[in-house]
């Protein structure tokens, strides 16, 4: 006999509340109570259903799960309700993966780390489907004819042709590896002699050298450049088997919809709407002082959609192949630099505008775009394939 999932819908309100604790504690008691493990383990993987699970290790266990809840409603009829829901999300899987994109986009898409879990999960993720899409469709592995039948799984194989497409293109296009080397102590010391007697104060700052490397996302998996090559075919005859379907304008499009929390279609987006802007508060990534300015100070926030469209705050960068610094606006010096130095687009586009101001930046920056030209990055080092 089915289990009440009251205690489920309790997790995913307190996790749209930002109180993963608590939400946390009632996954445990839905399992304690009886649930089955594979809805838990959904409900609690994909938030309610609303993104794909691309932060956790080995996420393509999602389809597991999603194969193991078919066989419990199967034993229990009870369960085809909160099946066919977790079907019908499925069945807009594109959505599904995109959000979970949009959410990491300025965390581990814009700006990556070596080994980042949210890249190997995006790889995972194209050999799940590679693999098994033609059989997810052909065999109706989930039963969705049965319970979802008013689907068309042509579209659906389509979409998942598509997300297979934007993970080779999030794979190959270029993002900036940042660095910081440690290169030691510099020491001053400051000596006031007052006549009878002197005073001396010794200071110690540590030294840091940034740098960054600019390279596909591929290679920021230790071992995996040599599959550069196979996947870039891989891309190619997707995109011609999808007839003329433009991954990288389509996925800008939709990252920029996302991330700017412009998808108000459904209930269901309401939610990721509400859940991404908890997310954003944890993210420190967004966090720069430009923005902490706008978000304390009153006076500046009728002025944010202005502040968004000319200095490109929350912007999302083009996906083309051969672009180094996707965040063109300016014609990629501002992206460039902020790639050698660290710091946030933003704030390095508002202290361009404050030395263009003074005359001395435009001289500057028309400098650095020529050097840019002729192949030269200023601490920024290109890996190519």
């Amino acid at each position: 006999m089915a289990v009440s999932l009251s205690v489920l819908d309790r997790a995913s309100e307190k996790v749209l509340e930002g109180d993963l604790a608590m939400a946390g504690s009632y996954f445990e008691r839905a399992k304690a109570e009886g649930v089955p493990q594979p809805i838990v383990s959904l409900r609690f993987l994909t938030t309610d259903y609303l993104v794909y699970p691309l932060e956790f290790t080995d996420s393509t266990e999602y389809f597991g799960y999603l194969r193991d809840f078919l066989d419990v409603v199967k034993a229990d009829e009870g369960y085809v309700a909160e099946y066919q829901k977790a079907l019908r999300t499925f069945i807009d899987f594109k959505r599904l993966f995109l959000r979970a994109v949009a959410l990491f986009y300025f965390s581990d898409i814009a700006v990556c780390s070596a080994g980042s879990t949210v890249v190997k999960e995006i790889f995972a993720l194209y050999k799940y489907l590679k693999n098994n899409r033609e059989m997810i469709i052909n065999d109706d592995v989930y039963a969705i004819k049965t319970y979802v039948p008013s689907t068309d799984m042509k579209k659906l194989s389509t979409d998942l042709l598509k997300v297979e497409t934007f993970c080779l293109n999030l794979l190959l296009s270029y993002t900036a590896e940042q660095h910081s080397v440690y290169t030691g102590k510099k020491y001053s010391a400051t000596t006031i002699d007052y006549g009878y007697f002197a005073s001396t104060e010794v200071r110690s700052t540590d030294q840091y050298y940034s740098y960054a490397n600019v390279k596909p996302r591929l290679f920021l998996i230790l071992g995996y450049e040599a599959y550069y090559d196979e996947l870039l075919r891989e891309y190619k005859a997707n995109l011609a088997q999808l007839h003329g379907f433009d991954s990288p304008k389509v996925l800008r499009e939709e990252l920029k919809k996302l991330v700017n929390l412009e998808d108000k279609s459904d209930e269901n987006a309401k939610k990721y709407i509400k859940y991404a802007k908890v997310f954003e508060k944890e993210d420190s990534s967004r966090d720069s002082y430009i923005k902490t300015l706008i978000k304390f100070n009153p006076f500046a926030r009728p002025f944010k959609k202005l502040y968004q469209a000319t200095f490109g705050i929350d912007s999302v960068g083009s996906f083309e192949l051969d672009e180094y610094f996707p965040r063109k606006m300016w014609k990629g010096v501002c992206a460039m630099l902020s790639a050698a130095k660290g710091w946030s687009i933003e704030t390095v586009r508002w202290l361009t505008i404050f030395l263009g101001c003074l005359g001395v930046g435009v001289i500057g920056y028309i400098a650095l775009a020529i050097a840019m030209k002729s192949g030269h990055y200023f601490g920024v080092n290109i890996e190519k394939p």
